[in-house]
Protein backbone atom coordinates (compact mmCIF):
# COMPACT_ATOMS: atom_id res chain seq x y z
CA UNK A 1 0.00 0.00 0.00
CA UNK A 2 2.96 2.29 0.44
CA UNK A 3 3.62 2.01 -3.31
CA UNK A 4 0.03 3.00 -3.98
CA UNK A 5 0.44 6.14 -1.87
CA UNK A 6 3.67 7.06 -3.69
CA UNK A 7 2.01 6.58 -7.07
CA UNK A 8 -0.88 8.76 -5.94
CA UNK A 9 1.52 11.56 -5.08
CA UNK A 10 3.35 11.29 -8.40
CA UNK A 11 0.13 11.45 -10.37
CA UNK A 12 -1.06 14.44 -8.37
CA UNK A 13 2.21 16.27 -9.06
CA UNK A 14 2.25 15.63 -12.81
CA UNK A 15 -1.40 16.13 -13.57
CA UNK A 16 -2.38 18.49 -10.78
CA UNK A 17 -4.24 20.91 -13.05
CA UNK A 18 -6.47 18.09 -14.27
CA UNK A 19 -7.31 16.16 -11.09
CA UNK A 20 -10.94 16.22 -10.16
CA UNK A 21 -11.23 16.78 -6.42
CA UNK A 22 -13.33 13.73 -5.66
CA UNK A 23 -13.40 12.15 -2.22
CA UNK A 24 -10.96 9.45 -3.27
CA UNK A 25 -8.36 12.00 -4.37
CA UNK A 26 -8.77 13.99 -1.18
CA UNK A 27 -8.46 10.82 0.85
CA UNK A 28 -5.20 10.06 -0.94
CA UNK A 29 -3.91 13.59 -0.41
CA UNK A 30 -4.92 13.88 3.22
CA UNK A 31 -4.48 10.36 4.58
CA UNK A 32 -2.45 10.69 7.81
CA UNK A 33 0.83 8.85 7.83
CA UNK A 34 -0.17 6.66 10.77
CA UNK A 35 -3.19 5.43 8.77
CA UNK A 36 -0.90 4.56 5.86
CA UNK A 37 1.41 2.72 8.26
CA UNK A 38 -1.59 0.84 9.63
CA UNK A 39 -2.53 -0.15 6.08
CA UNK A 40 1.03 -1.34 5.50
CA UNK A 41 0.82 -3.62 8.60
CA UNK A 42 -2.45 -5.20 7.47
CA UNK A 43 -2.52 -8.78 6.24
CA UNK A 44 -1.09 -8.89 2.68
CA UNK A 45 -3.35 -10.02 -0.16
CA UNK A 46 -2.23 -12.49 -2.76
CA UNK A 47 -0.10 -10.77 -5.43
CA UNK A 48 -2.69 -10.90 -8.21
CA UNK A 49 -5.52 -9.63 -6.04
CA UNK A 50 -3.32 -6.91 -4.60
CA UNK A 51 -2.28 -5.78 -8.07
CA UNK A 52 -5.90 -5.66 -9.22
CA UNK A 53 -6.91 -3.66 -6.15
CA UNK A 54 -4.07 -1.19 -6.73
CA UNK A 55 -5.04 -0.63 -10.38
CA UNK A 56 -8.69 -0.13 -9.49
CA UNK A 57 -7.84 2.26 -6.69
CA UNK A 58 -5.52 4.24 -9.02
CA UNK A 59 -8.22 4.53 -11.66
CA UNK A 60 -10.74 5.72 -9.09
CA UNK A 61 -8.28 8.13 -7.56
CA UNK A 62 -7.11 9.75 -10.77
CA UNK A 63 -10.54 9.66 -12.36
CA UNK A 64 -10.89 9.90 -16.10
CA UNK A 65 -9.26 13.25 -16.86
CA UNK A 66 -6.02 12.74 -14.99
CA UNK A 67 -5.59 9.18 -16.28
CA UNK A 68 -5.83 10.53 -19.81
CA UNK A 69 -3.18 13.06 -18.82
CA UNK A 70 -0.79 10.30 -17.71
CA UNK A 71 -1.29 8.35 -20.92
CA UNK A 72 -0.76 11.45 -23.10
CA UNK A 73 2.43 12.43 -21.31
CA UNK A 74 3.85 8.92 -21.56
CA UNK A 75 3.06 8.63 -25.29
CA UNK A 76 4.31 12.10 -26.23
CA UNK A 77 7.55 11.82 -24.27
CA UNK A 78 8.31 8.48 -25.88
CA UNK A 79 7.53 9.75 -29.38
CA UNK A 80 9.69 12.83 -28.98
CA UNK A 81 12.59 10.85 -27.54
CA UNK A 82 12.34 8.50 -30.54
CA UNK A 83 12.61 11.55 -32.81
CA UNK A 84 15.66 12.78 -30.89
CA UNK A 85 17.30 9.37 -31.25
CA UNK A 86 16.68 9.37 -35.02
CA UNK A 87 18.28 12.74 -35.78
CA UNK A 88 21.87 13.92 -35.53
CA UNK A 89 23.04 17.45 -34.66
CA UNK A 90 25.19 18.96 -37.41
CA UNK A 91 28.44 20.79 -36.84
CA UNK A 92 30.33 21.11 -33.62
CA UNK A 93 27.79 23.21 -31.75
CA UNK A 94 25.65 22.22 -28.82
CA UNK A 95 22.88 19.67 -29.23
CA UNK A 96 19.74 21.74 -29.98
CA UNK A 97 17.62 19.09 -28.26
CA UNK A 98 19.83 18.77 -25.17
CA UNK A 99 16.95 19.46 -22.77
CA UNK A 100 14.89 16.61 -24.21
CA UNK A 101 15.58 14.10 -21.43
CA UNK A 102 13.75 10.92 -20.53
CA UNK A 103 13.61 11.68 -16.83
CA UNK A 104 11.14 14.51 -17.43
CA UNK A 105 7.53 13.60 -16.80
CA UNK A 106 6.35 16.26 -19.27
CA UNK A 107 7.87 17.54 -22.55
CA UNK A 108 6.05 20.86 -22.39
CA UNK A 109 9.19 22.80 -21.43
CA UNK A 110 11.40 21.22 -24.08
CA UNK A 111 12.95 23.24 -26.92
CA UNK A 112 10.45 23.75 -29.74
CA UNK A 113 7.57 22.01 -27.94
CA UNK A 114 4.28 23.73 -27.17
CA UNK A 115 1.42 22.13 -25.24
CA UNK A 116 -2.22 22.98 -24.69
CA UNK A 117 -3.91 23.41 -21.32
CA UNK A 118 -4.27 19.63 -21.08
CA UNK A 119 -0.48 19.24 -21.35
CA UNK A 120 -0.91 17.63 -24.77
CA UNK A 121 1.74 18.45 -27.39
CA UNK A 122 0.17 20.60 -30.11
CA UNK A 123 3.18 22.27 -31.76
CA UNK A 124 6.69 21.25 -32.80
CA UNK A 125 8.67 24.26 -34.06
CA UNK A 126 12.12 22.91 -34.97
CA UNK A 127 13.02 25.05 -37.97
CA UNK A 128 16.69 25.61 -38.80
CA UNK A 129 18.14 23.90 -35.72
CA UNK A 130 20.85 22.01 -37.63
CA UNK A 131 19.73 18.38 -37.58
CA UNK A 132 19.93 15.54 -40.09
CA UNK A 133 18.47 12.04 -40.20
CA UNK A 134 15.12 10.49 -41.01
CA UNK A 135 11.67 10.82 -39.50
CA UNK A 136 10.74 7.97 -37.14
CA UNK A 137 7.20 6.64 -37.31
CA UNK A 138 6.79 7.26 -33.57
CA UNK A 139 6.65 10.99 -34.25
CA UNK A 140 3.28 10.47 -35.89
CA UNK A 141 1.70 8.99 -32.78
CA UNK A 142 1.33 12.49 -31.26
CA UNK A 143 -2.28 12.71 -32.36
CA UNK A 144 -2.87 16.13 -30.82
CA UNK A 145 -0.22 17.76 -33.04
CA UNK A 146 -1.58 20.76 -34.95
CA UNK A 147 1.63 22.46 -36.11
CA UNK A 148 4.77 20.71 -37.38
CA UNK A 149 7.71 22.75 -38.70
CA UNK A 150 10.94 20.90 -39.51
CA UNK A 151 12.05 23.30 -42.24
CA UNK A 152 15.62 24.35 -43.09
CA UNK A 153 17.35 21.25 -41.77
CA UNK A 154 18.99 18.31 -43.55
CA UNK A 155 16.36 15.63 -43.01
CA UNK A 156 16.18 12.89 -45.62
CA UNK A 157 14.29 9.81 -46.72
CA UNK A 158 10.66 9.53 -47.66
CA UNK A 159 7.77 11.14 -45.84
CA UNK A 160 6.32 8.26 -43.74
CA UNK A 161 2.80 7.13 -44.52
CA UNK A 162 2.08 7.37 -40.80
CA UNK A 163 1.84 11.13 -41.22
CA UNK A 164 -1.79 10.44 -42.07
CA UNK A 165 -2.40 9.74 -38.38
CA UNK A 166 -2.05 13.45 -37.55
CA UNK A 167 -5.62 14.35 -38.36
CA UNK A 168 -5.49 17.51 -36.22
CA UNK A 169 -2.58 18.95 -38.22
CA UNK A 170 -3.29 22.34 -39.81
CA UNK A 171 0.32 23.42 -40.51
CA UNK A 172 3.03 21.26 -42.12
CA UNK A 173 6.34 22.78 -43.21
CA UNK A 174 9.20 20.57 -44.45
CA UNK A 175 10.76 23.10 -46.84
CA UNK A 176 14.51 23.54 -47.41
CA UNK A 177 15.60 20.09 -46.36
CA UNK A 178 16.49 19.22 -49.98
CA UNK A 179 16.76 15.54 -49.11
CA UNK A 180 13.16 14.40 -48.65
CA UNK A 181 12.49 12.15 -51.63
CA UNK A 182 9.93 9.84 -53.14
CA UNK A 183 6.26 10.64 -53.72
CA UNK A 184 3.86 12.33 -51.34
CA UNK A 185 2.23 9.49 -49.37
CA UNK A 186 -1.46 9.15 -50.18
CA UNK A 187 -2.27 9.27 -46.48
CA UNK A 188 -1.22 12.93 -46.37
CA UNK A 189 -4.25 13.83 -48.48
CA UNK A 190 -6.44 12.68 -45.61
CA UNK A 191 -5.24 15.53 -43.38
CA UNK A 192 -8.38 17.52 -43.99
CA UNK A 193 -7.56 20.21 -41.42
CA UNK A 194 -4.40 21.33 -43.26
CA UNK A 195 -4.28 25.04 -44.03
CA UNK A 196 -0.56 25.40 -44.80
CA UNK A 197 1.40 22.75 -46.72
CA UNK A 198 4.99 23.58 -47.68
CA UNK A 199 7.18 20.80 -49.08
CA UNK A 200 9.32 23.03 -51.31
CA UNK A 201 13.07 22.73 -51.90
CA UNK A 202 13.30 18.97 -51.55
CA UNK A 203 13.58 16.05 -53.99
CA UNK A 204 9.97 14.86 -53.87
CA UNK A 205 8.98 13.18 -57.12
CA UNK A 206 6.11 11.53 -58.96
CA UNK A 207 2.82 12.97 -60.10
CA UNK A 208 0.70 15.25 -57.96
CA UNK A 209 -2.32 13.15 -57.06
CA UNK A 210 -5.85 14.28 -57.84
CA UNK A 211 -6.48 13.68 -54.13
CA UNK A 212 -4.90 17.08 -53.49
CA UNK A 213 -8.45 18.32 -54.08
CA UNK A 214 -9.50 16.76 -50.76
CA UNK A 215 -7.54 19.37 -48.78
CA UNK A 216 -10.37 21.88 -49.00
CA UNK A 217 -9.09 24.02 -46.13
CA UNK A 218 -5.71 24.74 -47.73
CA UNK A 219 -4.72 28.38 -47.87
CA UNK A 220 -1.11 27.87 -48.97
CA UNK A 221 0.21 25.07 -51.19
CA UNK A 222 3.96 25.34 -51.79
CA UNK A 223 5.56 22.51 -53.76
CA UNK A 224 8.22 24.44 -55.68
CA UNK A 225 11.77 23.19 -56.37
CA UNK A 226 11.07 19.47 -56.34
CA UNK A 227 10.88 16.80 -59.06
CA UNK A 228 7.14 16.54 -59.67
CA UNK A 229 6.11 15.56 -63.18
CA UNK A 230 2.96 15.00 -65.20
CA UNK A 231 -0.05 17.26 -65.45
CA UNK A 232 -1.23 19.83 -62.94
CA UNK A 233 -4.35 18.14 -61.52
CA UNK A 234 -7.51 20.14 -62.25
CA UNK A 235 -8.73 19.20 -58.76
CA UNK A 236 -6.56 22.02 -57.42
CA UNK A 237 -9.37 24.23 -58.68
CA UNK A 238 -11.61 22.94 -55.88
CA UNK A 239 -9.37 24.49 -53.19
CA UNK A 240 -11.50 27.59 -52.91
CA UNK A 241 -9.67 28.93 -49.83
CA UNK A 242 -6.28 28.87 -51.54
CA UNK A 243 -4.40 32.17 -51.44
CA UNK A 244 -0.86 31.05 -52.30
CA UNK A 245 0.05 28.46 -54.95
CA UNK A 246 3.66 27.69 -55.88
CA UNK A 247 4.39 24.79 -58.23
CA UNK A 248 7.57 26.32 -59.66
CA UNK A 249 10.80 24.55 -60.63
CA UNK A 250 9.38 21.11 -61.30
CA UNK A 251 8.68 19.34 -64.61
CA UNK A 252 4.91 19.73 -64.81
CA UNK A 253 3.76 19.53 -68.43
CA UNK A 254 0.63 20.08 -70.49
CA UNK A 255 -1.62 23.10 -70.25
CA UNK A 256 -2.78 25.10 -67.25
CA UNK A 257 -6.13 23.60 -66.16
CA UNK A 258 -9.05 25.96 -66.69
CA UNK A 259 -10.27 24.97 -63.22
CA UNK A 260 -7.55 27.16 -61.72
CA UNK A 261 -9.83 30.04 -62.60
CA UNK A 262 -12.05 28.94 -59.70
CA UNK A 263 -9.40 30.05 -57.20
CA UNK A 264 -11.00 33.43 -56.65
CA UNK A 265 -9.10 34.05 -53.41
CA UNK A 266 -5.68 33.39 -54.93
CA UNK A 267 -3.12 36.16 -54.44
CA UNK A 268 0.13 34.46 -55.44
CA UNK A 269 0.51 32.13 -58.45
CA UNK A 270 3.94 30.77 -59.39
CA UNK A 271 4.13 28.17 -62.17
CA UNK A 272 7.59 29.18 -63.39
CA UNK A 273 10.34 26.83 -64.59
CA UNK A 274 8.25 23.88 -65.69
CA UNK A 275 7.41 22.41 -69.11
CA UNK A 276 3.92 23.91 -69.46
CA UNK A 277 2.62 24.83 -72.90
CA UNK A 278 -0.37 26.32 -74.71
CA UNK A 279 -1.82 29.76 -74.03
CA UNK A 280 -1.30 31.64 -70.80
CA UNK A 281 -4.75 31.92 -69.20
CA UNK A 282 -6.23 35.38 -68.78
CA UNK A 283 -6.75 34.79 -65.04
CA UNK A 284 -9.59 37.35 -65.24
CA UNK A 285 -11.65 35.60 -62.53
CA UNK A 286 -8.80 35.83 -60.01
CA UNK A 287 -9.58 39.36 -58.91
CA UNK A 288 -7.36 39.14 -55.82
CA UNK A 289 -4.25 38.10 -57.72
CA UNK A 290 -1.17 40.17 -56.81
CA UNK A 291 1.63 38.08 -58.35
CA UNK A 292 1.69 35.82 -61.40
CA UNK A 293 4.90 34.15 -62.58
CA UNK A 294 4.75 31.70 -65.49
CA UNK A 295 8.28 32.35 -66.74
CA UNK A 296 10.59 29.71 -68.25
CA UNK A 297 7.97 27.45 -69.77
CA UNK A 298 6.84 26.78 -73.36
CA UNK A 299 3.80 29.04 -73.49
CA UNK A 300 2.90 30.51 -76.87
CA UNK A 301 0.30 32.78 -78.39
CA UNK A 302 -0.60 36.34 -77.46
CA UNK A 303 -0.84 38.04 -74.08
CA UNK A 304 -4.50 38.43 -73.15
CA UNK A 305 -5.77 42.02 -72.76
CA UNK A 306 -7.99 40.69 -69.95
CA UNK A 307 -4.92 40.62 -67.75
CA UNK A 308 -5.40 44.35 -67.23
CA UNK A 309 -8.66 43.76 -65.37
CA UNK A 310 -6.67 42.42 -62.40
CA UNK A 311 -6.27 45.73 -60.62
CA UNK A 312 -4.41 44.22 -57.65
CA UNK A 313 -1.59 42.80 -59.76
CA UNK A 314 1.81 44.20 -58.83
CA UNK A 315 4.10 41.54 -60.34
CA UNK A 316 3.95 39.94 -63.81
CA UNK A 317 6.68 37.64 -65.15
CA UNK A 318 5.99 36.02 -68.52
CA UNK A 319 9.64 35.88 -69.58
CA UNK A 320 11.43 33.01 -71.36
CA UNK A 321 8.48 31.66 -73.29
CA UNK A 322 7.44 31.85 -76.95
CA UNK A 323 4.81 34.58 -76.72
CA UNK A 324 4.13 36.53 -79.87
CA UNK A 325 2.21 39.55 -81.11
CA UNK A 326 2.16 43.05 -79.66
CA UNK A 327 1.98 43.95 -75.99
CA UNK A 328 -1.72 44.71 -75.33
CA UNK A 329 -2.38 48.44 -74.95
CA UNK A 330 -4.34 47.71 -71.76
CA UNK A 331 -1.13 46.65 -69.99
CA UNK A 332 0.03 50.28 -69.88
CA UNK A 333 -2.94 51.20 -67.67
CA UNK A 334 -1.90 48.81 -64.85
CA UNK A 335 -0.63 51.50 -62.52
CA UNK A 336 -0.15 49.16 -59.55
CA UNK A 337 2.60 47.20 -61.29
CA UNK A 338 6.00 47.19 -59.60
CA UNK A 339 7.56 44.48 -61.82
CA UNK A 340 6.86 43.71 -65.46
CA UNK A 341 9.01 41.10 -67.20
CA UNK A 342 8.06 40.10 -70.73
CA UNK A 343 11.63 39.50 -71.91
CA UNK A 344 12.96 36.64 -74.08
CA UNK A 345 9.83 36.11 -76.12
CA UNK A 346 8.89 36.89 -79.72
CA UNK A 347 6.85 40.03 -79.02
CA UNK A 348 6.53 42.58 -81.79
CA UNK A 349 5.39 46.16 -82.17
CA UNK A 350 6.53 49.39 -80.53
CA UNK A 351 6.58 50.96 -77.08
CA UNK A 352 3.82 53.59 -76.81
CA UNK A 353 4.00 56.85 -74.82
CA UNK A 354 1.40 55.34 -72.44
CA UNK A 355 4.11 53.28 -70.77
CA UNK A 356 4.72 56.43 -68.74
CA UNK A 357 1.55 55.55 -66.78
CA UNK A 358 3.38 52.78 -64.89
CA UNK A 359 4.63 55.20 -62.26
CA UNK A 360 5.14 52.52 -59.59
CA UNK A 361 7.25 50.27 -61.79
CA UNK A 362 10.59 49.27 -60.22
CA UNK A 363 11.72 46.52 -62.63
CA UNK A 364 11.00 46.64 -66.37
CA UNK A 365 12.33 43.86 -68.59
CA UNK A 366 11.61 43.63 -72.31
CA UNK A 367 15.00 42.33 -73.46
CA UNK A 368 15.61 39.78 -76.24
CA UNK A 369 12.37 40.21 -78.14
CA UNK A 370 11.50 41.71 -81.53
CA UNK A 371 10.35 45.20 -80.57
CA UNK A 372 10.99 48.08 -82.92
CA UNK A 373 10.57 51.85 -83.09
CA UNK A 374 12.08 54.43 -80.80
CA UNK A 375 12.39 54.53 -77.04
CA UNK A 376 9.68 56.98 -75.96
CA UNK A 377 10.57 60.07 -73.93
CA UNK A 378 7.82 59.09 -71.46
CA UNK A 379 10.07 56.38 -70.06
CA UNK A 380 11.55 59.16 -67.95
CA UNK A 381 8.26 59.30 -65.97
CA UNK A 382 9.02 55.95 -64.36
CA UNK A 383 10.78 57.61 -61.44
CA UNK A 384 10.63 54.49 -59.21
CA UNK A 385 12.51 52.40 -61.77
CA UNK A 386 15.58 50.53 -60.49
CA UNK A 387 16.13 47.98 -63.26
CA UNK A 388 15.56 48.60 -66.97
CA UNK A 389 16.36 46.08 -69.72
CA UNK A 390 15.39 46.87 -73.30
CA UNK A 391 18.39 45.14 -74.88
CA UNK A 392 18.30 42.63 -77.72
CA UNK A 393 15.52 44.41 -79.64
CA UNK A 394 15.60 46.54 -82.77
CA UNK A 395 15.02 50.01 -81.35
CA UNK A 396 16.18 52.90 -83.52
CA UNK A 397 17.02 56.54 -82.92
CA UNK A 398 18.79 57.96 -79.91
CA UNK A 399 18.52 57.35 -76.20
CA UNK A 400 16.21 60.01 -74.73
CA UNK A 401 18.16 62.63 -72.82
CA UNK A 402 15.40 62.59 -70.18
CA UNK A 403 16.48 59.10 -69.11
CA UNK A 404 18.70 60.92 -66.63
CA UNK A 405 15.55 61.62 -64.59
CA UNK A 406 15.54 57.96 -63.48
CA UNK A 407 17.68 58.72 -60.44
CA UNK A 408 16.88 55.43 -58.68
CA UNK A 409 18.20 53.41 -61.60
CA UNK A 410 20.67 50.68 -60.59
CA UNK A 411 20.81 48.49 -63.71
CA UNK A 412 20.44 49.68 -67.30
CA UNK A 413 20.67 47.49 -70.40
CA UNK A 414 20.13 49.20 -73.75
CA UNK A 415 22.29 47.35 -76.28
CA UNK A 416 21.02 47.73 -79.83
CA UNK A 417 22.89 47.78 -83.11
CA UNK A 418 20.38 50.32 -84.42
CA UNK A 419 20.64 53.01 -81.74
CA UNK A 420 22.68 56.05 -82.69
CA UNK A 421 23.97 59.21 -81.13
CA UNK A 422 25.85 59.45 -77.87
CA UNK A 423 25.20 58.35 -74.34
CA UNK A 424 23.18 61.15 -72.68
CA UNK A 425 25.26 63.14 -70.23
CA UNK A 426 22.16 63.28 -68.02
CA UNK A 427 22.92 59.70 -66.95
CA UNK A 428 25.40 61.32 -64.63
CA UNK A 429 22.38 62.16 -62.48
CA UNK A 430 21.75 58.44 -61.91
CA UNK A 431 23.96 58.20 -58.85
CA UNK A 432 22.70 54.71 -57.98
CA UNK A 433 23.64 53.21 -61.36
CA UNK A 434 25.89 50.18 -60.88
CA UNK A 435 25.60 48.25 -64.14
CA UNK A 436 25.09 49.70 -67.59
CA UNK A 437 25.42 48.07 -71.00
CA UNK A 438 25.36 49.99 -74.26
CA UNK A 439 26.34 48.60 -77.63
CA UNK A 440 27.83 49.66 -80.05
CA UNK A 441 28.43 52.87 -78.06
CA UNK A 442 30.87 51.12 -75.72
CA UNK A 443 33.52 53.84 -75.57
CA UNK A 444 31.09 56.55 -74.51
CA UNK A 445 29.51 54.07 -72.09
CA UNK A 446 32.86 53.37 -70.44
CA UNK A 447 33.33 57.04 -69.76
CA UNK A 448 29.89 57.37 -68.15
CA UNK A 449 30.34 54.27 -65.98
CA UNK A 450 33.77 55.30 -64.80
CA UNK A 451 32.37 58.70 -63.87
CA UNK A 452 29.46 57.18 -61.94
CA UNK A 453 31.55 54.62 -60.07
Amino acid sequence: MQQWAVMCCQVSKTCAPHLQEGPTVQLCKRAPQKERRAMDRSTPLPNFALGLVLVLMLLIMCERTSWHCIQALSTDVGALLAFKAAVVPQGSGADPLSNWVGTDSSPCGWTGVTCNSNTEVTMLELSDIGISGTLPTQLFTILTLEHLDLSSNSLSGSIPADIGNLTSLNYLNLTWNEMFSGPIPSSLFGLLSLQILDLSYNSISGILSADIGRLVNLQELVLGSNSFSGLIPPQIGTLSSLQYLDLSSNTFSGTVPLQLGNLVNLQHLDLSSNALSGDIPAFETMSNLELVDVSSNFFSGAISPQLATLVNLTYIDFSNNSLSGPIPAQIWSMTSLTELDLGTNALTGTLPPELGNLINLQSFYLGSSHLTGSIPEEISLLRSLRKLDLGGNSFVGSIPDSIGNLRNLQTLNLPSAHLNGSIPASLGNCSSLQVGIFFPLSLAFCFVVCTLV
